[in-house]
């Protein structure tokens, strides 16, 4: 096969068609879709498989993550690197970045799943890879996907502080499709992301998410599994007047989406748009979800 278009793993397709990719060159930076054309850079050996190649959401500013990013390629040594990156910060952020991105207390979940050790994994907004890099022991393959390119990196660097060979990492998620070929996952994980998915898509966001689960039907094994976490809309702590999560808007989730709306333009001067559920509407989305299901 001619080297200029060589088909790039089995796994990734083109996020607009479903078509194979290929590679454009020796150097493997950048890749075309067989059928419509599409181009999609790669980038540090991360695959950009999305619109919008400059989105940015994180714990830490950009310009923090970039130093973080400066410090793993100055520095050999992981955990020394990190130190120096978490001395720039005041104590409290300090602590707060540190369990945040480091705590394994946070990818607690992989407990409830029904592991062989031969399964292929998807983490879906899998940010700075905590759960991903935790559960990579315990499975054939684990693929982690955020639309924040800095913070794939830095699980890339991670991964290879812990000498983890069966991960891999695509920048990707605001596209039509999710760009995997049907099937081929046996678990998809949805950690706290599910409610993030309309902010990166125009229209309904209850309908863009009951789109995004169909997707994840799609690309899941006839007997895979999903972890599907969310926070509760109707938590006791958000009637006792604890902004939510996500707007920070008090009383934002109990409203009624449309006055929730209205409330969100009036003081955030931008619509209400990342939907959380009660338990009852989670239920509802088993509709598109596999057989076995962990919420």
């Amino acid at each position: 096969m001619n080297t200029k278009t060589q088909i790039v793993h089995n796994f990734y397709c083109c996020p607009h068609c479903l078509s194979s990719l290929e590679k454009q060159n020796r150097d493997n930076v950048a890749l075309q879709c067989s059928r419509c054309g599409s181009q999609f850079p790669v980038r540090k050996g991360i695959p950009l498989l999305c619109n919008n190649h400059n989105f940015y959401y994180g714990e830490a500013t950009r310009k923090e993550t970039l130093d973080l990013l400066r410090l793993l390629d100055e520095c050999d040594q992981f955990g020394v690197a990190m130190r120096k990156w978490l001395e720039l910060f005041s104590k409290d952020m300090s602590d707060y970045l540190m369990s945040y991105i480091l705590d394994e207390k946070r990818t607690s979940g992989k407990y409830v799943l029904d592991l062989t050790g031969q399964e292929k994994v998807l983490d879906l907004g899998s940010g700075w890879g905590g759960f991903s890099l935790n559960l990579a022991d315990h499975v054939r393959e684990i693929h982690g996907i955020d639309l924040t390119f800095e913070r794939l990196l830095f699980s890339k660097y991670w991964s290879k502080h812990r000498h983890i060979n069966n991960f891999h990492t695509c920048c990707c998620g605001d596209t039509l499709h999710l760009p995997f070929t049907d099937k081929y996952f046996d678990i998809a994980i949805i950690n706290g992301v599910l409610e993030w998915i309309p902010m990166s898509q125009s229209g309904n966001p209850f309908q863009i998410q009951q789109d995004y689960l169909k997707e994840v039907r799609r690309i899941l094994s006839d007997t895979g599994q999903v972890y599907l976490a969310i926070e509760n809309r109707f938590a006791l702590s958000y009637f006792l007047g604890r902004p939510d999560d996500h707007s920070g808007l008090k009383y934002g989730s109990l409203l009624p989406r449309k006055i929730a709306d209205l409330y969100s333009k009036k003081i955030r001067e931008c619509p209400y748009r990342t939907y959380t559920h009660s338990h009852r509407t989670v239920s509802y989305t088993h509709l598109t979800l596999p057989t076995k299901r962990i919420v």
